[in-house]
């Protein structure tokens, strides 16, 4: 750095200025603090006596406008900063709403057709448990007399059959063990379809009827597949969007992310792959 007119340097805050450029803003709250006509305490900056060795202690600040006049070496020596390079914006693909990278939710059409392929799948399965244990049941000899011609008679009054006096109790008396056996045929039935849901839900990640039209059960914390237990919850979650008027499966058709009343009970997503 060249010294101003009488052999006098620049003070400090001129000097860091020069040195660093475009940084001199931010610098001045701390290294140009002074700019009064008050001596300087203290020696130069580290950085400052290194650049320019032997220099004479300055006893008083001079205004930056003064110092502007009185040292246009100085001033000149100022090379400004190039501006960067312009940002290149580019515009970005269109990002697909989902769950991640790669996966859309499953909305309320493609739900509904799976459980159809479902529906089907386990009304054979129900059928094949609840045949048997009605035939057995109505065939019992306990059961004879439910069809036996001379239990009955016809009221000549409303041309409908009744049951005669005497064969009235035997009804009585057979219809609760019938009842019953109804009701254990009732339940396997519905053990048969909580299990077929869970096990194919926490094994495969979807039902057969879902794996057919791409659809996948995960877990909406993990993004894994959903453990048996959890399976078993949403299917009871299931059973509740069903029993009020299947207004837990509508849910599905306006909620953002696609989630039914079971979804939410069980912490659950459905998705699918995409691309």
């Amino acid at each position: 750095m060249l010294p101003a007119a009488g052999g006098v340097y620049p003070p400090v805050s001129l000097r860091l200025k020069t040195r660093w450029n475009g940084w001199a803003t931010a610098q001045r709250g701390t290294a140009m603090t002074d700019t009064s006509d008050t001596p300087v305490d203290g020696p130069a900056p580290a950085d400052a006596r290194d650049e320019v060795p032997d220099a004479a202690p300055v006893s008083t600040a001079v205004p930056d406008a003064a110092l502007v006049s009185a040292a246009p070496e100085a001033v000149s020596a100022v090379t400004p900063v190039p501006s960067p390079a312009p940002y290149l914006w580019t515009t970005p693909e269109p990002v697909r709403a989902g769950p991640a990278p790669g996966y859309v939710f499953v909305g309320f059409w493609r739900r509904f057709f799976a459980f159809l392929i479902d529906g089907v799948i386990l009304t054979i399965g129900s059928y094949a448990i609840l045949i048997p244990i009605a035939v057995a049941a109505l065939t019992s000899a306990d059961a004879a007399v439910l069809f036996d011609r001379n239990s009955y008679v016809v009221d000549p009054t409303t041309g409908l059959a009744m049951a005669r006096p005497e064969a009235l109790a035997a009804i009585r008396a057979v219809m609760p063990t019938l009842l019953g056996q109804m009701l254990i045929a009732m339940l396997l039935v519905l053990l048969l379809q909580m299990l077929y849901h869970a096990i194919l839900w926490s094994w495969r990640g979807g039902t057969l009827g879902q794996l057919a039209l791409g659809i996948q059960i995960r877990n909406e914390a993990t993004g894994r597949r959903i453990g048996f237990w959890r399976a078993c919850l949403r299917y009871v979650g299931f059973l509740i969007s069903s029993w009020i008027l299947f207004l837990g499966f509508v849910w599905i058709a306006f909620d953002g992310r696609k989630q039914g009343w079971h979804d939410k009970i069980a912490g659950t997503l459905v998705v699918r792959r995409v691309g």
